[in-house]
């Protein structure tokens, strides 16, 4: 049947959301009536029979991350996923973590298994989250998985808050330098024109020269902004190909410094985790790297995966296939290699994730320690230009009115 996304007003006056199965919006509209709800909006959300139906709902990552950790916690004290679920109802009393609840609550009733009614949700749930979930469901262990996925969710969130938190100076300061440099160009000096012109004096024809100046920069500005959006909607449309094009942008991506460096350290951290987990869940190297591969979003990383899986089941070393990959750091096949010699490659996964989290603090670290100075020189340059622009010529303007 159709999914319904419906946003409605309860009996108490409150707007409220939830997203419902029906065979019709009429049906859907009586069932509120009977309830005494009335509808404000009803929009239906486009259904896939292979993934068991993907809702529109998109919930953020703290959200996401505080339903986990609720769940591992219940789960941890032997409830099971249902009862949990039950019990979370009750610990939300508003929010997103509670309507996430009820709905997947309401799919378990229907007869979906949990990653079933998670993978309506794939813009919430990563397919690395909901494939552990079906594993975690298939071998019974769902409370060993979720402190995993936790922890992970974490480590996450913590990697992109850092990134966040490094770019956001850089982007309000020089947001600030064109805003102050427009509000002058268009505000303050044109006023300054026309003071000049009442005085009878004129207008010097080099703070003219000089104003125009200013709108050609900015034209130009203007311009290279243009590309710079154009040329990412074209990267964005080739890269959803999924074809060779795809794969050498990727690879391309890999080689630009700084940027390579992080996406490559943060693939890899993704990577580590989900093959931890899935080999401490008793899963076999071969069959644990096309799942991990799941987690990963570049393409020729993920192309280099299963060049891996064929040279192993062809019997050639974990180490040696990782090391024969440039996609890889050049450091995971050593180490696995070291793994392999002491029979403790499960445990190498898990050193070497801890490893590349500490790297992505020292990367975010660098990184600003680097656009630090360099937003200074910039934002510098900007006021020099101003003052050889616009105020030397103004002073020269007061000596001529003096004279």
């Amino acid at each position: 049947m159709p999914i319904y996304h419906c946003r409605y007003v309860d009996n108490t006056g409150k707007t409220k959301e939830m997203t419902k199965e029906a065979s019709n919006e009429d049906v859907l509209v009586l069932e509120l009536a009977q309830k005494g709800y009335s509808p404000i909006k009803i929009k239906e959300v486009n259904a896939s029979e292979e993934g068991g139906g993907t809702s529109g709902r998109r919930f953020s990552q703290a959200a996401v991350l505080e339903f986990t950790e609720t769940l591992a916690l219940l789960l941890n004290s032997k409830l099971s996923i249902k009862d949990a679920l039950e019990v979370s109802r009750t610990i939300f009393n508003k929010g997103p973590v509670r309507e996430l609840t009820f709905e997947l609550t309401d799919r378990i009733k229907k007869g979906d298994s949990f990653h079933e009614a998670l993978s309506r949700y794939p813009k919430s749930f990563s397919p690395l989250f909901r494939g552990l979930v079906k594993i975690g469901e298939k071998i019974g262990s769902l409370e060993d998985i979720f402190p995993r996925l936790t922890q992970y969710l974490r480590d996450s969130k913590k990697v992109k808050d850092k990134l966040g938190n490094a770019l956001t100076y850089p982007v309000m300061v020089l947001g600030f330098t064109i805003v102050g440099m427009i509000g002058m160009a268009f505000f303050i000096f044109p006023r300054i024109k026309s003071i000049f012109s009442s005085l009878g004096k004129g207008v010097s024809g080099q703070l003219d020269n000089s104003m125009q100046m200013v709108n050609v920069i900015f034209i130009i500005i203007g311009v290279i902004i243009g590309l710079a959006g154009l040329s990412f909607l074209i990267i964005s449309i080739l890269r959803n190909q999924k074809g060779e094009i795809t794969k050498t942008m990727d690879r391309l991506l890999l080689k630009i410094p700084i940027i390579g460096n992080i996406t490559s350290v943060t693939e890899s951290m993704n990577l580590l985790f989900a093959m931890e987990t899935l080999i401490t869940s008793s899963f076999s190297v071969e069959d644990a790297l096309p799942e991990s591969a799941k987690v990963l979003k570049n393409q020729y990383m993920i192309e280099a995966l299963d060049r891996i899986r064929k040279k192993l089941i062809k019997g050639q070393d974990l180490s040696k296939a990782f090391l024969d990959e440039d996609a890889f750091p050049e450091k995971i096949g050593r180490w696995i290699n070291i793994g392999e010699k002491g029979g403790t490659v499960d445990k190498v996964f898990g050193q070497l994730r801890f490893f590349y989290q500490d790297e992505i603090d020292k990367l975010t670290t660098r990184f600003m320690g680097v656009i630090e100075p360099a937003l200074i020189v910039v934002v510098g340059l900007v006021v020099l230009f101003m003052i050889m622009t616009f105020f030397v010529p103004i002073f020269s303007m007061y000596q001529d009115i003096g004279v």
